[in-house]
């Protein structure tokens, strides 16, 4: 879509695009090229249609897949028959990611550590077994090679791997968070984590219309989806929201105590505005006498007794205005 283009030309360009798009995963000449043809056959002699069809991949998350069904011209692409779902690496597979392309710097112990380290609850759990989510673990490896080269250690080591496993999660989730409104903090700490400190999920139309309720549009969490903090996902046909990954666990719910804790020892709404209004009534007082050469003490100290006594606050509130009848 073209920044700055009216509504309906970005339509347009949409269906062009996924005109040719569907001719080509189609294995069809695009209607563009056929109306030129059709113009000029001699152009027919420049090309070669014996050669075989080509490839065409589409990679999308799972959220999208409703979107690709209602593509009914491409036929090939909405069969269920010619879709792989890529799942999570297990440990192995993330094992093999690590140590394969840095064998120089990875020993495969230390491989190993990585992965249970970002899989998370891993303990107990046969290594094949392990969820390790792909972009966390490209993360966390990037983490640990810089901190190497800051150390100038020739290998990556355990006491390494141990000394930043927390480290990084927090900086990763704190990166993608701390942009974003209170409201959508508040969402994932409260919504997405149990009490007792597991992952839960929410209806997405429900989490949307939480933060717009809060002023903040339902659009910023898809920003979080692409920065892989938030997922969505199916549920019988109903989308819900949740984190990426168990690994996310600690950094939110620290949060989450710190916030509560903040909370805790702020002191109530209603003790603060009765305070500023005892200051306010002070500051008047203060001038007045001050100007009629008078100790304001005596006014002060009245005018606090009568606004914190319990009984008498409520005749601090203005009466109604006494309406006369005059006989004519």
């Amino acid at each position: 879509m073209r920044t700055g283009a009216s509504q309906g030309e970005n339509n347009e360009k949409r269906d062009q695009f996924l005109t040719c798009l569907a001719d080509l995963a189609e294995n069809s000449i695009p209607r563009e090229l056929s109306d030129r043809l059709a113009d000029n056959p001699k152009l027919a002699e420049q090309l070669d249609f014996s050669s075989t069809g080509c490839k065409f991949v589409a990679a999308l998350r799972e959220e999208y897949l409703p979107h690709l069904d209602d593509l009914r011209k491409m036929p090939a692409l909405a069969s269920a028959s010619s879709r792989v779902r890529l799942k999570q690496m297990d440990g192995e597979q993330a094992s093999q990611a690590i140590s394969m392309p840095g064998r120089e710097l990875v020993t495969a112990e230390v491989s190993e550590n990585i992965v249970r380290v970002v899989a998370g609850n891993s303990e107990g759990k046969p290594f094949r077994e392990l969820e390790v989510a792909p972009a966390i673990l490209s993360l966390f490896c990037q983490a640990l090679n810089n901190k190497r080269v800051e150390r100038n250690l020739p290998q990556v080591t355990n006491d390494l791997v141990m000394g930043s496993a927390g480290a990084v999660i927090d900086d990763f989730y704190h990166y993608c968070v701390n942009d974003k409104p209170a409201a959508v903090r508040r969402l994932i700490e409260d919504k997405l984590v149990t009490e007792s400190g597991y992952r839960d999920s929410i209806d997405l139309d429900d989490a949307k219309m939480q933060l717009e309720r809060a002023g903040v549009p339902g659009s910023v969490l898809y920003e979080l989806v692409d920065k892989r903090v938030l997922g969505i996902e199916d549920y019988g046909g109903q989308l819900r929201l949740e984190l990426t990954h168990d690994v996310l666990l600690e950094p939110v719910k620290r949060r989450r105590e710190q916030r509560r804790l903040r909370a805790a020892q702020e002191p109530p709404v209603s003790w603060m505005r009765r305070k500023k209004a005892d200051l306010l009534f002070g500051r008047v007082c203060s001038g007045h006498y001050r100007r009629n050469r008078v100790s304001p003490v005596g006014p002060l100290f009245y005018s606090f007794v009568y606004r914190s006594t319990p009984r008498m606050r409520h005749r601090s509130s203005p009466r109604p205005p006494r309406v006369k009848a005059f006989e004519s």
